[in-house]
C-alpha cells in the first residue's frame, strides 16, 4: 500500500482551526491552480493504490481456512 508520507493539506488542530485559519488554508488551496492539480492527482493516484477487490480477497482467505482444516 502507497502511504502519502509527506505534507499534502495543512493540519489545523484544536484552536489553531479556528475560521480564519481554515478559510486562509483553503485560500491558498484554491488559489494555487498548479498546487491543486498537483493535489488532485496525488488523491487519485492514492485511491488506486487502495483499491482491492475484496469480494475475491475474502472468498480466497475463506477458501484456505477451509482448505487448511480438511488436512
Amino acid at each position: 500500500m502507497k502511504m502519502a508520507r509527506d505534507y499534502l493539506v495543512p493540519e489545523l488542530l484544536q484552536n489553531a482551526a479556528s475560521p480564519e485559519a481554515l478559510a486562509e488554508a483553503m485560500w491558498q488551496q484554491l488559489s494555487d491552480v498548479p498546487g491543486r492539480l498537483r493535489l488532485v492527482q496525488r488523491f487519485t493516484d492514492m485511491h488506486h493504490s487502495l483499491l482491492r477487490d475484496s469480494a475475491r480477497e475474502s472468498a480466497n482467505a475463506v477458501m484456505q481456512v477451509i482448505a487448511a482444516n480438511r488436512k
